[in-house]
């Protein structure tokens, strides 16, 4: 998975063009990233029918929703938010939630699995 901290809409076409040709099958951005929707909608027209396209950084319900708006499939997150896993379950994205430590994996299991 590539993922593009700090990409803006004008290079994401050309950059998600470079990663589906290397052989990339996932490309993230960041919500954190300028216009992060804006650039995920142009990779998902681009690339959405061979590459999973996403966004990470995702801490709520209704980011998952502005993503899923935009053509995003992937939802990742750096922490484990039931209202995140469970809207992403809802709308059949694939969701990532990070689940390092021991409480995290435990949080993870009695949430259920990710859509």
């Amino acid at each position: 998975m590539a993922i593009l901290r700090g990409l803006t809409p004008d290079e994401a076409e050309p950059i998600g063009t470079i990663l589906a040709e290397a052989g990339f099958e996932a490309i993230e951005v960041p919500l954190n990233s300028p216009q992060p929707l804006r650039s995920v909608e142009i990779l998902a027209k681009a690339w959405g029918d061979r590459l999973l396209i996403g966004a990470g950084t995702v801490l709520s319900a209704s980011a998952v929703a502005d993503v899923a708006a935009a053509g995003g499939r992937l939802i990742v997150s750096p922490n484990v938010e039931a209202e995140v896993l469970v809207e992403a379950a809802r709308r059949g994205l694939v969701s990532m939630p990070g689940v390092f430590t021991p409480p995290r994996r435990w949080r993870r299991c009695v949430t259920g699995p990710p859509g």
